[in-house]
């Protein structure tokens, strides 16, 4: 029996959202990673391919995201000050390095409110992220 998807979200959708903004926390950007692994559960089935990926990706996103909580907690802090019309700061805050310099794989370029700073992302490539492919045979 076909189970019906009242809600259904994909990785084009998430990307779709982020390139509009549409995300301010790191939490709700996570959640569209959860939705989309419970809608491929119930689909699909807990032990389906595509159900098994959903897990990873979500699993990849939310460590990620746990382990970059401060630059996340600053920037959705400038996404604040920015919607309420405060004027940006040219100063980062902690100036502590550190946290990059035992990350491996893609660092992303993030600006919020005019404030460049870097994010650990990993490697993208192990979840299909680096073809400009969509196609889904």
């Amino acid at each position: 029996m076909a189970q019906i998807i009242f809600d259904p979200i994909d990785l084009s959708t998430i990307r779709e959202k982020n390139q509009k903004y549409e995300y301010k926390t790191a939490v709700s950007f996570l959640a569209d990673f959860d939705l989309m692994r419970r809608n491929s559960i119930k689909f699909n089935g807990e032990l389906s391919p595509f159900s098994i990926e959903a897990k990873e990706i979500y699993e990849f996103v939310k460590s990620t995201i746990d382990e970059n909580r401060d630059e996340f907690s600053a920037m959705e802090e400038a996404v604040v000050d920015q919607l309420a019309g405060k004027k940006k700061s040219s100063k980062k805050k902690g100036g502590d390095s550190s946290a990059t310099s035992s990350n491996t794989g893609a660092m992303a370029n993030v600006v919020v409110d005019g404030v460049q700073t870097q994010v650990n992302a990993g490697n993208i490539a192990s979840f299909g992220f680096g073809s400009d492919s969509d196609d889904s045979d």
